[in-house]
């Protein structure tokens, strides 16, 4: 019986395995931030890595499409149209609900309405256009039958356009994945040169057809002397021929070849091939110069930003540290300098008194709005408060105080959250944005951040004597921890009295319905 009890219980707890492995990815339990998803989880990075995966396919896939009207659309690739759509839904439905880092105030934002609108107001319009491009234009009110020539048209400009504008967007993802790899910072630059070099030349081979059909309306009106008539004709129109043919060309006068297989008399074409070669010639300058620089035979100045991530680099390289762990400091950087580098002490330093109370009030505002005590305390007494404070971004799991370990050290959360546990890990409460903690020393409680968290920390006997002036906004702080610690004592009788479980609401008979007096009918009386 216990051998099939433990076998029926494998699955339960590989289900438990699995969820408390994708736990992280989720924000804390508040009502509003339920169903987000952090980007800094397990779950985000899959995401970003599905992105890239399915993007690449669209961008390589969807263009060739385009070469010929969708009218001769081969049974296969309406087919392969309809998966680009169903993998393109489903990376709009996770930019939906995956968080991410504002720019300008280094949080994480992670309520559902926020993330929604951001998305609808930067990207939605171009992922909308690349998989419903050719569905805007209402087929019964303009026949394709009749006028496929500006039907195609239209559509395929739509599609390019949703394509071209997210491009920055695909490299800049498509870095950040490669780096999570363990790989040489040189293949690194010659991948990224791989990439670009053929996403450029993929573009140009597409354009290069597209260009001279649009400038005359259609396959029917180009002209004898056009290359596509010489090569391909009218009648046949092979999407690998024309793609192959118009590649071999775009090649030849992006890097300075020479064609002699079709005279360009076509100027649309003219036009289209001159841009193109100009666009070779600055490419490959540009090639040429990074390449130098990858390869250590030039330097050109990078930004203190750059300089100082290459140093922690060679560093964690030279200390051997493992993958996750560079992840979580490259992360961890980016997050707290927004890929910035400056020596703030020296800037402060010169600064008048004034002029410094009045930055340390800016730097802490947001603190200052969220936490009820701060708000009572005048400016200056304030700003000398902030001055002494330092500030510290904690990732998720890091633990900002331990039980047993005694500091001396006040904390004041400006953004995040943060866990706090007694002597016997038991979870008593989330900390949020403006909450102060860390009273107790660390002699009771401790408090680990539950997500990436920006906290400010102050000593003790120098808090102490700055509020001291303030009799009754200290005693009304003392008042509001003595609370917050009786509220902590009477969570942990309740759960280590078995709180909170089934067992216990069972016992209490919380569960049970309560005796009720209901009317008997005896229908033989």
């Amino acid at each position: 019986m216990r051998s099939e009890a433990r076998l029926s219980q494998r699955p339960i707890a590989n289900f438990i395995s699995w969820w408390l492995f994708c736990l992280p990815a989720f924000s804390p339990d508040t009502e509003i931030n339920k169903f987000t998803i952090h980007p800094f989880s397990r779950i985000a990075n899959f995401l970003e890595w599905f992105f890239c995966a399915t993007r690449s396919f669209t961008y390589l896939w969807l263009p060739v499409c385009g070469l010929v009207p969708r009218q001769e659309w081969s049974p296969f690739i309406q087919f392969v149209r309809q998966v680009i759509k169903v993998s393109e839904v489903l990376t709009t439905t996770g930019f939906f609900v995956t968080g991410y880092v504002d720019s300008n105030t280094k949080d994480i934002i992670l309520e559902a309405k926020k993330i929604a609108l951001a998305y609808l107001k930067f990207y939605f319009t171009f992922d909308f256009l690349v998989f419903m491009g050719d569905y805007l234009l209402l087929r019964e009110i303009m026949n394709p039958n009749e006028i496929y020539g500006v039907f195609d048209i239209l559509a395929n400009t739509l599609t390019h356009l949703g394509l071209v504008m997210r491009i920055r967007y695909y490299f800049v993802l498509q870095a950040r994945c490669v780096n999570r790899l363990r790989v040489n910072r040189r293949f690194l630059a010659l991948l990224y040169q791989l990439t670009l070099c053929t996403a450029i030349l993929h573009l140009s081979t597409i354009y290069n057809v597209l260009v001279p059909k649009y400038a005359v309306g259609g396959d029917h009106f180009l002209p004898n002397e056009s290359w596509i008539s010489q090569s391909i004709g009218v009648e046949r129109r092979e999407v690998t021929k024309v793609y192959f043919e118009s590649l071999m060309l775009v090649s030849c006068y992006f890097f300075g070849a020479s064609y002699y297989t079709y005279e360009i008399k076509f100027m649309p074409e003219q036009i289209t091939l001159s841009i193109i070669s100009l666009i070779g010639r600055i490419y490959t300058l540009y090639l040429i110069g990074d390449m130098l620089v990858v390869f250590g035979m030039a330097a050109f100045p990078e930004s203190r930003y750059e300089q100082f991530m290459g140093e922690v680099k060679e560093y964690m390289m030279a200390k051997n540290l493992p993958q996750d762990l560079r992840t979580r400091l490259e992360e961890y950087y980016e997050c707290k300098m927004q890929k910035k580098f400056f020596s703030e002490t020296k800037i402060i330093d010169t600064l008048s008194e004034r002029l410094r109370t009045e930055m340390y009030l800016h730097f802490a505002r947001k603190l200052i709005e969220q936490n009820n005590t701060l708000k009572t305390l005048p400016s200056t007494t304030l700003g000398v408060l902030i001055s002494y404070m330092k500030s510290e971004t904690f990732l998720a799991d890091d633990v900002v105080c331990a039980v047993g370990k005694p500091t001396d050290m006040v904390f004041f959360l400006s953004a995040g959250t943060v866990a706090v546990y007694n002597k016997n890990s038991l979870e008593l409460d989330h900390l949020y944005d403006g909450q102060d903690f860390g009273l107790d020393g660390g002699r009771r409680y401790a408090y680990v951040a539950a997500e990436t968290s920006e906290i400010y920390y102050i000593r003790y006997k120098i808090f102490k004597s700055l509020m001291s002036e303030h009799n009754e906004v200290w005693a009304n702080y003392e008042k509001k921890w003595a609370e917050l610690q009786k509220r902590y004592n009477e969570i942990e009788n309740e759960m280590e009295s078995g709180g909170e479980t089934i067992l216990y609401e069972l016992n209490r008979g919380a569960l049970l319905e309560a005796p009720k007096t209901r009317l008997v009918i005896f229908d033989d009386l």
